[in-house]
């Protein structure tokens, strides 16, 4: 069985609708399969530890509530510049890997990103995948 990883950036200015129906659309016919799904939602949802709930943040729980969130409470944000911060950064994983994903981790100061670094580790062999050795 696959594993998918896909990187999802939905930009601030814009509606929110089009992306989530093109995640839709990705996420539709892998149904079943070992998914994680890393954003940059620029959506506010107290379902992924934001203080409050926004339109958009409103509009991706239901796309949401599809699959399971793998965001961890964390002391430090997934977002943090002069202007506040917050967690738009959003981890998803499907149930069948969601208790694979460990160690959901948010570092501050790796980047010059506003954006702070997530990290996390997948028991691989626990969902049924092996490594290829050469």
């Amino acid at each position: 069985m696959g594993f998918y990883l896909v990187s999802a950036y939905f930009q601030h200015c814009e509606r929110i609708e089009p992306y989530l129906q093109h995640i839709d659309s990705l996420l539709r016919p892998l149904q079943g399969k070992h998914i994680i799904l890393c954003m940059d939602s620029n959506a506010n949802s107290v379902v992924w530890n934001s203080k409050h709930t926004d339109l958009k943040g409103e509009a991706l729980e239901e796309l949401i509530s599809q699959h399971q969130t793998a965001n961890r409470d964390s002391k430090t944000c997934t977002f943090d510049n002069i202007h506040g911060q917050d967690n738009s950064d959003v981890t998803l994983a499907s149930s069948s890997c969601y208790r694979k994903l460990t160690d959901w981790t948010v570092h501050s100061g790796l980047t010059t990103s506003d954006h702070n670094l997530i990290t996390f580790n997948i028991a691989i062999d626990s969902i049924g995948i092996t490594s290829k050795k050469q």
